[in-house]
């Protein structure tokens, strides 16, 4: 029984600890949210005068602190009050240390400081022409924390519409490829630590018109109107007056909504710069100054002339030139620079480096392998190809081609070896033909030679006198000349099919030769013509007696 007095003792004791302000007069409900930045006036409890109050170290908000003010004299009985500026977000409880005589007791007060809410103020609204540059926009300011942005499009005047995606800028240029009018407002959110707080802008109307441009003209010129060879054009500051359909003009410097030619400046002097809108275009110009030249990059502008190479060659950069590219605009090389590598020891495809200037390109060439014969043929065959055993081969008139390993062709009319070059053995005879360590054939014909017979043998007849008349004198008798030795002449044809031919001529012209031969002798025995012309008279006479 003792035991359990004792515990509902420390419980009640327990109890009693845990109430905050149980001793308080009074207690205030704790703010709903503070503001970063702004005032907190914020009353927490009436206690009484006896008690001594103190905040507890590193509960409050920094920029806050306990203020203790008389409330009520006749009752003795004071405010505690949360004052000051709260100058960091978070959540915090501030505790209020109470003590007297007779012993201590706490009040916590929660108080949630938020991020400062951003100062919104929406652009004005737009009107525009069809494929005009529009934007609309948004101001925001905080004293503290970080802003972001996103636009929303809605086609009606209020907030329904849609996160536009990518529009996070304070600024958003608008679609105005559409005629009508749309809606846009912007969502600005501050972020603090771990909490943020957000506004929303007013809602901005953008209405969207047609108009015919008829003219366009530069009215103001850009800020900007001296160059160096290589800078980019800035057209900020051109204006264009833009006449339309209705005979009126305005002007327009949203430089975004133009277009330019060139806009990168490459050629020192005056260059004109042209400027587009709704189709039309006009001029302005700018001067262009060249600057210490800086080689951007280099390209290969024309091959080598000679591209054709096999392994073992060595490059030819005859005909080579390279563009090179400054920042004062470009100039053609024919010469300084270095190509690598410059004898090829490979077939295939081979790429060479060109350095100049410590930049580089390349080109490509394709490398065969050397050519070199694989094979030796007989294109046209020897003028004779028919011969007798013992003659001697003649070539004239043969041609050999050597065929490489690149299928080319290359005539060979000398410094090949023919083997055999006697020919011994009638039949057909194979002849070779060697140059370096290739070899072809042919054939030719060999024939046994012809008989010839010799030459007959002149048989001289006894001279019988044949009786004159006597009123004819006989005429000395010539001396009668040896009979003709014949002799063998070899002959060694160049042609097979006239050899026996000549051989029968030269028979038929021998026995000629001999019979003219026995034929003077007979009459030079006769007494020569007259001594013939005698002895025929006497012979006629004779025969006319009989």
């Amino acid at each position: 029984m003792k035991k359990s007095f004792f515990s509902a003792a420390a419980a009640l004791l327990l109890l009693l600890a845990l109430q905050p302000a149980a001793r308080a007069e009074m207690t205030y409900p704790s703010p709903q949210g503070v503001e970063v930045g702004s005032e907190l006036d914020h009353l927490v409890a009436t206690v009484s005068d006896d008690y001594s109050a103190t905040a507890s170290d590193g509960t409050f908000p920094e920029g806050v602190q306990l203020e203790v003010e008389e409330a009520d004299l006749s009752r003795h009985l004071e405010n505690l009050y949360l004052r000051g500026v709260p100058q960091q977000v978070g959540d915090y409880r501030c505790v209020i240390n109470l003590a007297d005589e007779d012993g201590s007791s706490f009040i916590i007060c929660p108080i949630s400081v938020a991020p400062e809410a951003p100062a919104v103020t929406a652009g004005a609204p737009v009107r525009c022409y069809l494929n005009d540059s529009a934007r609309v926009s948004v101001t925001a300011t905080v004293s503290s924390g970080s802003l972001s942005y996103q636009w929303y499009l809605s086609t009606a005047n209020s907030y329904t519409g849609s996160a536009i995606q990518g529009a996070n800028q304070p600024e958003y240029r608008v679609n105005t490829s559409a005629l009508g009018t749309s809606y846009y407002y912007c969502i600005v959110t501050n972020t603090s630590g771990s909490q943020t707080r957000a506004v929303t802008s007013g809602i901005i109307p953008v209405t969207v018109e047609e108009l015919a441009v008829t003219s366009l003209a530069v009215e103001t010129f850009p800020a900007k109107t001296v160059y160096t060879v290589g800078d980019v054009l800035d057209p900020a500051g051109l204006s264009l007056r833009v006449g339309d359909a209705n005979g009126g003009s305005r002007v327009l410097s949203d430089t975004g909504a133009f277009s330019f030619y060139p806009t990168r400046l490459e050629t020192a002097g005056t260059q004109n710069i042209e400027v587009g809108y709704q189709g039309l275009s006009c001029t302005f110009q700018v001067t262009v100054q060249p600057g210490a030249e800086q080689i951007q990059g280099i390209g290969v502008l024309t091959l080598p002339t000679k591209r054709d190479y096999q392994v073992g060659d060595t490059l030819d950069p005859a005909g080579l030139s390279i563009r090179v590219y400054t920042n004062n605009g470009q100039r053609d090389v024919t010469e300084g620079f270095i190509c690598s590598p410059m004898a090829f020891d490979r077939a295939g495809t081979q790429t060479v480096t060109v350095s100049y200037e410590g930049l580089t390109c390349t080109f490509t060439l394709e490398i065969q392998e050397e050519e070199k014969p694989v094979s030796l043929v007989v294109a046209t065959l020897p003028t004779k190809r028919e011969y007798q055993v013992g003659d001697t081969l003649d070539t004239s008139g043969m041609v050999l081609q050597l065929i490489t390993n690149r299928n080319n062709s290359q005539t060979l009319t000398a410094d090949y070896i023919c083997t055999p070059t006697v020919l011994e053995t009638a039949g057909r005879q194979e002849i070779s033909v060697f140059y370096k360590n290739l070899s072809t054939s042919f054939s030719v014909t060999v024939k046994q030679p012809l008989q010839t017979s010799p030459p007959p043998t002149s048989t001289t007849q006894p001279f019988t006198p044949v009786p004159v008349s006597p009123s004819v004198s006989a005429a000395p008798s010539a001396p009668v000349s040896p009979a003709p030795t014949s002799h063998v002449i070899e002959h060694q044809s160049h042609s097979t099919g006239a050899s026996s031919a000549l051989l029968v001529v030269i028979m038929v012209a021998a026995l000629l030769g001999l019979g003219s031969i026995g034929a003077y002798v007979f009459i030079m025995n006769r007494g020569g013509m007259d001594g013939l012309s005698e002895q025929l008279k006497s012979f006629l006479d004779r025969f006319r007696k009989k």
